[in-house]
C-alpha cells in the first residue's frame, strides 16, 4: 500500500469516527429529553394515582356509613313494627298480647323479612324404580 492509500484510509476512519460521535451525542440528547419527559409523566401519574386512592377511600368510608345507617334504620323499623304504640293515659287498657322485647343484639341479628317454609308432609317412602337399582 502506498502512503496516499493509507492517508485516505486514515481520513475515512476519522470521518466515520466523527460521524459516530455526532450520532452518539444526538442519541444521548434525545434520550435525556425522553427521560425528563418520562419522569414528569411518571410523577404526574403517581400524583393522580394517590389522589384517586384517597378519593376511593373516602367513598368507601361514606358507603360504609350509609350501609350502617340503612341497617340501623331497618332495625328501627322492624322494632317499631313489632311493638304497639304506647297507650295514652286517657284510654282504657287494651287486652292485647304485648310481644316480648328483644335485646338489641338479637334485633340486629334478626331478619324480619325471612319467610319460613312449611315442612313437606311425611308419608310412606316411594318404592324404588328398577333402573335406579341397576348397577354395572
Amino acid at each position: 500500500m502506498t502512503i496516499r492509500e493509507l492517508e485516505t484510509k486514515l481520513g475515512h476512519a476519522e470521518i466515520a469516527r466523527a460521524e459516530a460521535l455526532a450520532a452518539s451525542k444526538a442519541d444521548r440528547t434525545a434520550l435525556l429529553m425522553v427521560r425528563s419527559q418520562y419522569s414528569g409523566d411518571m410523577e404526574r401519574a403517581r400524583t393522580e394515582l394517590a389522589e384517586e386512592r384517597q378519593a376511593r377511600k373516602k367513598l368507601e368510608q361514606a358507603l360504609q356509613r350509609a350501609q350502617s345507617t340503612a341497617g340501623e334504620e331497618r332495625t328501627r323499623r322492624a322494632y317499631t313494627r313489632r311493638t304497639p304504640p304506647p297507650a295514652s293515659p286517657e284510654s282504657e287498657p287494651l287486652d292485647i298480647a304485648v310481644p316480648r322485647l328483644m335485646p338489641v343484639r338479637d334485633m340486629l341479628s334478626a331478619n324480619p323479612t325471612r319467610k319460613v317454609r312449611a315442612k313437606p308432609e311425611e308419608g310412606p317412602e316411594p318404592e324404588p324404580v328398577k333402573w335406579w337399582l341397576k348397577t354395572r
